[in-house]
């Protein structure tokens, strides 16, 4: 079912921007200085912006997915190691960072807290890790013995500099009764204004054709 709130909320600044607004330009000028040169110049020139607005906000998108491709890409290994000591076999995890893409990460910084407790479990300062994680590069970051790691909830928190001098930041987690971590992506703001619109308008339309389809499929199995 489309929930028909979410959606008007999500098109609502593409309504101000490509309805309301342009029909209160049309009407100022029109109505103020009626159907002359001036007026006509004046709407050409709103419309203009717009293009310019446009193109713009295209040229900040190529520049996000340039910079993005420049970003290494990080994940967290987790390997079993099993020691015999005296007769008895002590089984710990050993975790580590590694950077399986093809960009360094500088001035790699890394701390661990417990996501029940909220407290620290270990952390690194940039003076204690290496200052360059290159390709096939790994940190090691901390050994937990067995049964307390598959019962913990973990955060690894990670910030670095990529090959463009830009701070950025990786958050991995794992939760109890797991043994693997999992990267937790916070969502970039797609930059731009009426191209983030358009792109809203055409989700809207997507969803609500979705929906339709969805309703007549259920209605002819019924």
């Amino acid at each position: 079912m489309v929930r028909w709130r979410g959606i008007f909320r999500a098109i609502t600044p593409a309504i101000v921007f490509f309805a309301i607004l342009p029909a209160l330009i049309i009407y100022v000028c029109l109505g103020q200085f009626g159907f002359t040169t001036d007026s006509l110049l004046a709407i050409i020139i709103f419309f203009q912006t717009y293009i310019v607005m446009l193109q713009v906000e295209i040229a900040l998108r190529q520049t996000a997915v340039f910079e993005a491709e420049y970003e290494p890409a990080l994940k967290v290994d987790v390997n079993t190691v099993a020691l015999a000591i005296g007769g008895a076999t002590n089984v710990h995890q050993n975790i580590s960072l590694k950077n399986v893409g093809s960009y360094l990460a500088y001035n790699v910084f890394v701390g661990l807290v417990n996501g029940t407790t909220r407290k620290p479990i270990v952390e690194r300062t940039e003076s204690q890790a290496p200052r360059t994680l290159g390709p096939g590069d790994s940190l090691d970051i901390i050994s937990i013995d067995e049964p307390e790691y598959t019962d913990m909830n973990i955060e690894m928190n990670v910030l670095y500099v990529n090959s463009l001098n830009e701070t950025r930041d990786a958050k991995f987690v794992k939760f109890p009764k797991s043994t693997e971590f999992m990267i937790l992506r916070t969502p970039r703001t797609r930059p731009g204004i009426l191209l983030k619109s358009l792109e809203d308008i055409k989700l809207a339309h997507t969803a609500i054709k979705w929906s339709r389809t969805l309703r007549k499929v259920k209605n002819r199995s019924q």
